[in-house]
């Protein structure tokens, strides 16, 4: 074999040997990763409402300065819970931004992990008004349409960020508006009037199945236990959203 040709041949099977290097890394790295991985806690709610200020102060111990809108998630990897205690367990805490673009990821991750959630905490502004409560909703209802499959299906706390806020509302009276406004959006769908934002991540039977067929909706007709609880991030009030997540890590073993 002459000189040029051994040196093609030596170079080909060269950059074989990478490729196949690259890819058992790939392979690897990714079925590592889901074997070894942690139960986890999702945050999330819609744009503005307060989840990646939340991440910042659950990670940090600190009410985050910066208040610009967030467009990536976020995750803590060695998040301990219960956060009072010497030998607390270790969960992965998943932050999703309530950006449109980023709600995809949420969605897809609810599809792919639900089964390793142990809770889901919701963010809402409790004094955003009639329009940011019927924005929130349908949002709720989207992540709904996915935590319901799990058998059980997924704790969710509803967070009422910025409830000293002189306009907000009491998280009794959020819940009675998110249920009334998800009431309206599930028959609104079943009859093919609204379309979901996530179509690509959810199976055909849409919100048809979520609650009860008769009647109007009321969270506790749910697998997934959901409780609302007032708060505020900037006044570092947030004991009650601690506490539900304390339990959650311990109720789950």
């Amino acid at each position: 074999m002459s000189s040029p040709t051994v040196i093609v041949v030596t170079a080909i099977i060269g950059l074989l040997a990478i490729l196949l290097v690259f890819v058992g890394r790939s392979y690897l790295g990714s079925s590592s990763q889901l074997k070894s991985a942690n139960p986890s806690f999702v945050i999330t709610g819609p744009a503005n409402a307060g989840s990646t200020s939340l991440f910042s102060y659950l990670t940090s111990g600190r009410v985050p300065i910066d208040t610009a809108t967030s467009q990536v998630g976020n995750e803590e990897r060695d998040f301990k819970l219960p956060m009072e205690v010497d030998t607390p367990y270790v969960f992965d805490l998943i932050e999703f931004p309530g950006q449109l673009k980023v709600r995809y990821e949420a969605m897809s991750y609810l599809k792919q992990h639900r089964k390793n959630i142990r809770g889901l905490v919701y963010v809402v502004d409790a004094a955003s008004g009639a329009k940011g409560i019927a924005l929130a909703a349908e949002y709720l209802l989207d992540i709904l349409t996915e935590t319901e499959k799990q058998a059980g299906g997924v704790d969710i706390l509803v967070a009422a960020n910025k409830s000293d806020v002189f306009n907000a509302i009491s998280s009794k009276r959020l819940k009675e508006a998110m249920e009334a406004e998800i009431d309206r959006l599930r028959k609104s769908r079943s009859k093919g009037l609204l379309a979901s934002h996530h179509d690509d991540t959810q199976d055909d039977e849409g919100a048809n199945w979520i609650g009860e067929d008769i009647g109007e909706f009321k969270f506790d007709q749910l697998e997934g236990l959901v409780v609302f609880a007032d708060g505020s991030i900037k006044s570092e009030n947030i004991e009650k959203w601690r506490i539900w997540l304390d339990e959650r890590a311990v109720n789950g073993l």
